[in-house]
């Protein structure tokens, strides 16, 4: 089931495919991808921020699902994850820029080839599982900085990416019978004709 560790599940899952991506040819250690906030990203070479979490407003939920025969489970919520990813190096000032730039070129390769995540590979039990899209998005130069509103941090070139969408099923469940029996009447009503 997708239960309410869906948005933990995909940040995990984020950072895992990135670490599969990158590791060794781009960054040396898997260790240095990870979830993390852009003014406390320690010696992570490559930081992936959840900023934000919103109702998928473009999917709409069809009611009750069925969980197995004899339960139905109420309506999930589908959510939109957007997330930005920042690139950090250390050392020559000189060589700092491109280091990072080569890293998010990489990032942006991977989820151009693979932008979409197949349901059986994220959460196969879930009744209400779905397709998860991986987009790159291009907010205003106000909502980036808005999203990087840390103080005394200067602004990095990021990456913004909006995954949609995040299931996460309803606890409530609701048991129904089947039905196991039917009995049928049918009458037949005669007509006399008369001519």
């Amino acid at each position: 089931m997708a239960g309410y560790s869906a948005i933990a599940d995909m940040s995990r899952y984020l950072i895992e495919e990135l670490r599969k991506a990158l590791v060794p040819g781009v960054i040396n250690s898997p260790e240095t991808i990870g979830l993390c906030s852009p003014d406390d990203h320690g010696d992570l070479r490559l930081g992936v921020f959840l900023y934000d979490v919103s109702r998928a407003s473009d999917i709409k939920a069809n009611g009750m699902v069925h969980i197995d025969s004899k339960t139905l489970g109420y309506e999930p919520i589908y959510l939109s994850l957007s997330y930005m990813i920042t690139a950090y190096t250390s050392g020559d000032l000189r060589y700092k820029g491109f280091e990072e730039e080569k890293i998010l070129g990489a990032v942006i390769q991977h989820f151009n080839d693979y932008p979409v995540i197949k349901a059986d590979d994220f959460d196969a039990e879930s009744p209400s599982s779905v397709d998860i899209k991986v987009e790159l998005l291009r907010p205003e130069l106000d909502e980036r900085f808005r999203v990087w509103s840390f103080p005394n941090t200067g602004y990095k070139l990021s990456l913004f990416y909006r995954v949609v969408p995040i299931v996460i099923d309803s606890a409530r469940k609701r048991e129904v019978s089947r039905i196991t029996d039917a009995n049928f009447n049918i009458g037949y009503s005669t007509r006399r004709v008369t001519r």
